[in-house]
């Protein structure tokens, strides 16, 4: 993201990327979103070639899921969405 972008024009990113995400996922390809990478940005920028006027949000994975990997069952529990939603009416 363009650094003289606002904090909100991420929202923007997020939704760009999930959307990617899920046009990976239609297609049969995988996906996991690096949020580490940002924690690193100018490895990131050396290693891939980025200008210092964009700022590292996130990396993003892409591959092909191995269904037989044990790490592909594993399912975390979540909060149910009325403990983290507010809704006004």
């Amino acid at each position: 993201m363009n650094r003289e972008l606002l904090g909100q024009e991420a929202f923007s990113v997020g939704m760009y990327v999930q959307t990617f995400l899920l046009a990976l996922t239609e297609e049969g390809v995988g996906s996991c979103v690096e949020i580490s990478v940002a924690g690193y940005p100018d490895v990131v920028k050396k290693e891939v070639g980025i200008d210092d006027d964009l700022q590292v949000l996130c990396g993003i994975a892409i591959g092909f899921e191995d269904g037989e990997a044990n790490v592909n069952h594993i399912r975390s529990v979540r909060d149910d969405v009325e403990r983290n939603t507010a809704w006004v009416q």
